[in-house]
């Protein structure tokens, strides 16, 4: 439904909508970017946005699904209020999975700047339109704002997912953002210490984290447990390892 502003305040009401189900609807204004626009708060009053007399908005439903993956590959599905900033989106996130310290997550866009990347291999493959320059600029835009020290995209958590141009249908990564001490660490939370584990690994393995080369070794033979068990004569043969699953490229050719 279209509404037409015409006065200091906007009411809640849908045709055919009940009263039961209005919490999940509000006042939408678009922007010329799809990936865009804005929730009004119900609290403001309508001159809050400087909308105008004759100004036309959306009234739509604001609960959407986000694909969010976690760092074992699995991709789940939630249920989120598009409104809302990412720290509240991260918790209903955690809620769903069962972490119970949202508050040391984030949420990450994944191989954006792969995805840069590729766009613009193509732009200068091939003459780029108008709306692709404009695409690959606001893409450059989004990477430059969300990039850190430690090469990840971090999405704000005071700002909403439209706010920062990410498209509804981008897969966002959990990850572990914030690490205080071990004691924080519930070691009867099978799902918080498996993302913890694969995380920790995979900044070992990519150089995020720096370690010795001894360090490196131990790492790996405590990975080779968990992962194939007490040695098989019958099972483990020579070569069955992958030294790039193990070990970080600084030491993987190292022979001594």
């Amino acid at each position: 439904a279209v509404v037409s502003t015409q006065s200091g305040h906007y009411g809640r009401g849908e045709p055919g909508a009940s009263q039961g189900d209005g919490s999940e609807y509000g006042l939408f204004r678009p922007d010329e970017d799809v990936k865009k626009g804005t929730w009004l708060d119900p609290r403001r009053a309508l001159e809050y946005y400087l909308l105008r007399a004759g100004d036309q908005l959306e009234y739509r439903k604001k609960i959407r699904p986000l694909r969010v993956k976690m760092l074992d590959e699995s991709i789940k599905t939630v249920l989120v209020d598009d409104s809302h900033n990412v720290k509240d989106i991260i918790k209903s996130i955690c809620e769903r999975i069962g972490i119970n310290n949202p508050d040391e997550f984030s949420l990450v866009v994944e191989n954006l700047q792969e995805d840069d990347k590729a766009k613009t291999a193509t732009l200068k493959r091939d003459k780029p339109s108008g709306l692709q320059e404009r695409d690959r600029k606001k893409m450059e835009t989004l990477r430059r704002k969300l990039h850190t020290d430690d090469d990840i995209l971090w999405l704000n958590h005071d700002k909403s997912l439209r706010e920062q141009g990410v498209p509804e249908d981008q897969i966002l990564l959990l990850r572990k953002k914030l690490f205080f001490s071990d004691i924080n660490v519930d070691t009867h939370d099978p799902v918080q210490l498996n993302l913890m584990y694969i995380q920790d690994h995979t900044c070992v393995i990519n150089g995020t984290h720096k370690i010795t080369l001894d360090e490196a070794i131990h790492l790996a033979a405590i990975r080779v447990q968990i992962q194939f068990g007490n040695h098989d004569e019958s099972k483990h043969k020579k070569g069955f390892l992958e030294v790039k699953d193990l070990m970080p490229v600084e030491y993987r050719k190292v022979r001594d």
